[in-house]
């Protein structure tokens, strides 16, 4: 199941730009798992551009759709919770009982914002001149890059 080795960009799976790897080691035994894909500044800036222009697709849909999108990965997360945690448990070694709490953690995340995208409700404030009105409204922004830390990767959507 997780055995792509590549960066995620634009619906592919690539190597780096620079074609740069490195090995991912079972901290208990040095135990190679894997030799991945190193993505660095000029994958992240590809990968920023890519995901702006598909935006500009994703904010006209609707909350509903969102939604979703967002279930579906708490529900894959659930899903495939045993083998990610055993994966975690090997690159990390964190214990197992913890990694699958993380991964259930994580698709909790998943599962309450992909009802809350639902509601995406806004406010009236009351301005200082009579009879005005100000109207917020929430809307998707645009894209984010993140880096993700090493003992918690799955655990920060």
């Amino acid at each position: 199941m997780f055995n792509l080795t590549q960066g995620y960009i634009n619906g592919e799976w690539r190597d780096s730009i620079s074609g740069d790897t490195f090995e991912v080691r079972n901290p208990f035994n040095d135990e190679l798992i894997e030799t991945i894909a190193d993505c660095g500044i000029e994958d992240a800036e590809l990968a920023i551009d890519e995901a702006s222009k598909a935006f500009k697709v994703w904010r006209k849909t609707t909350p509903k759709v969102r939604s979703g999108y967002l279930r579906k990965i708490g529900d894959l997360l659930l899903e495939h919770k045993d083998a990610l945690a055993a994966l975690m448990t090997k690159e990390q070694g964190k214990p197992l009982q913890e990694a699958a709490g993380e991964v259930a953690f994580s698709a909790g995340f998943f599962h309450f914002f992909s009802e809350e995208c639902k509601r995406p409700d806004g406010e009236m404030i009351p301005a200082a001149a009579a009879g005005k009105q100000f109207m917020t409204l929430r809307e998707p922004l645009g894209v984010a890059a993140m880096v993700l830390p090493w003992n918690f990767p799955i655990g920060m959507p």
